[in-house]
């Protein structure tokens, strides 16, 4: 599992959730293993709100649960409040918890948006190649709102490797007029 979070108390809900889903593991896995997304969505959903708890009305906290074993492409992504889930897959992003190509106008930030207060999950199954972003929304606003942004990175990682982590650092901290926000990120390149 990998995790992103931003707001009072943050670092102290990672560490729940990454406590619980430890805890879990041997069921979470099972269900990422045969598919059972509903009994997946469940247990995450109930886990990610016991560690959202000391979260503040801006909090958020954003995961991916990606198994080790190489023959099970299934990734799980969930999380609430701001932040997001995109994936970088034949050049575009897609907003991966809406399972759609981004979009890059204001009426669809809108929607992402509104759907920050809610439990967000999906699972996914990404091709090799993909990269998947997990990230703060101080990330996901400029990749939503400016296209020099998602295109600056999506040339950056669309290579088969991934950048050295001096690189990663700096590419996220692409400018973008206006979006000045926390930018935590975790990203997995797909083999």
């Amino acid at each position: 599992m990998t995790a992103v979070a931003g707001g009072p108390g943050a670092e102290e809900a990672v560490r729940l959730l990454a406590a619980s889903v430890g805890r879990s593991r041997t069921g979470l896995l099972a269900d990422l293993r045969q598919g059972a997304q509903e009994q997946l969505r469940f247990g995450l959903q109930r886990l990610t709100a016991r560690a959202a708890r000391g979260l503040g009305p801006d909090g958020a906290i954003h995961a991916v649960l990606a198994p080790l074993d190489p023959t099970n492409r299934l990734r799980a992504g969930f999380g609430t409040g701001p932040g997001a889930l995109l994936l970088l897959g034949d050049d575009a992003w897609y907003d991966a918890y809406a399972g759609r190509r981004l979009s890059l106008d204001p009426e669809g930030e809108d929607e992402a948006v509104q759907q920050q207060g809610r439990f967000r999950f999906r699972a996914v199954v990404p091709e090799p190649g993909d990269v998947l972003l997990l990230c703060t929304e101080g990330l996901a606003r400029p990749l939503r709102a400016e296209p020099a942004v998602a295109a600056l990175l999506a040339e950056h990682w669309s290579h088969p490797h991934p950048p050295a982590g001096v690189d990663f650092l700096r590419q996220i901290q692409a400018r973008a007029s206006g979006h000045s926000g926390d930018r935590t990120a975790a990203a997995i390149w797909e083999e």
